[in-house]
């Protein structure tokens, strides 16, 4: 395996605790109960990391001191301190897991992504407190999609169990072994012993001009045909040159759109989880994997773990 990817395995597989990022709503406790399932599973701990947006005196320049808003900005603080620390002791008696507690002023996307540096996982949800805010100008989880330093999981709903269905989407045009390897590390440390399908979304780039330049219906669907085959064969040569045998991963490959193809897929297997790997290029490659996983962030319906981008192996 290529060396960088076996530092981040190791890192995955590592009781280093796992970081939820929450601004005390109740999508974001959806997300402290799953960090808490898999911190236990694991045996790691678990930490909670409310960021309080802003400074009593940003903006202030050298105005002189404000009593009352200081007061205002204290009583804040000691509130959302209250809170973070009643769901860390709910966490603690329903999960068994050790958990703490961080509470931090500032920029909430700067804030997280320091928080998160160096760690195994960052956990958050799907909707905070400000909606209507969040749609205007992009969610946390979006800006992090890009940023984040570690592995992050969107949860999008009230976990009752660990997961047991995971689909690991692959792009066979930029993909590497190390790239499927990461995602294979991913499953079988954040959702151990789950059902897992590899899926690829087959192309056809000359169907359209085929068409267009009156070849026959028959050939058309030979095209077809070979490129799928074709697809299939590389598929599973990929899967089991990094699969181990104790692990149950069954390759798929189906026509259509990649960004739609995900969101179905996981809709139509059941998935409670789905794994990407984001993965750096040129910049038309990183808007195209950008959009299909920025798809399936906002349009699936299950939790979506995304895996750092990285260099493509040398």
């Amino acid at each position: 395996m290529h060396e960088d990817a076996q530092q981040e395995v190791t890192q995955m597989n590592s009781p280093d605790p796992v970081i939820v990022a929450t601004d005390l709503s109740s999508h974001a406790e959806w997300a402290a109960r799953r960090g808490a399932l898999i911190a236990a599973g694991q045996r790691s701990a678990l930490e909670l990391l409310h960021v309080l947006d802003g400074s009593p005196r940003e903006g202030r320049g050298e105005v002189p001191e404000l009593p009352a808003v200081d007061a205002m900005w204290n009583a804040l603080a000691n509130e959302s301190g209250h809170e973070l620390n009643a769901l860390a002791e709910k966490l603690r008696s329903t999960f068994g897991v050790e958990a703490h507690t961080t509470l931090r002023r500032g920029v909430p996307l700067q804030e997280i992504m320091a928080a998160a540096k160096g760690r195994q996982l960052l956990v958050l949800g799907t909707a905070g407190r400000h909606p209507w805010r969040d749609m205007f100008i992009g969610s946390t989880a979006d800006r992090l999609l890009r940023k984040a330093p570690c592995p992050m999981l969107v949860v999008k709903k009230s976990p009752l169990k660990p997961y047991r269905r995971v689909l690991l989407p692959v792009d066979l045009e930029n993909s590497h072994a190390a790239d499927l390897q990461l995602q294979f590390a991913a499953a079988s440390s954040f959702a151990p012993g789950a059902e897992c399908r590899v899926c690829h979304a087959a192309i056809f780039p000359f169907e359209g001009k085929m068409a267009l330049s009156g070849v026959a219906p028959d050939e058309i669907k030979s095209y077809r045909e070979s490129v799928l085959a074709r697809s299939r064969s590389r598929l599973d040569a990929l899967v089991s040159s990094v699969a181990r045998a104790d692990q149950r991963f069954v390759p798929q490959v189906f026509a259509g759109d990649p960004a739609s193809l995900v969101s179905d897929e996981a809709s139509a297997m059941g998935a409670d989880l789905i794994v990407m790997f984001k993965q750096s290029g040129s910049l038309l490659e990183d808007w195209f994997l950008g959009s299909v996983t920025r798809h399936a962030l906002f349009h699936s319906d299950c939790d979506v773990l995304v895996l750092p981008r990285r260099a493509p192996p040398k």
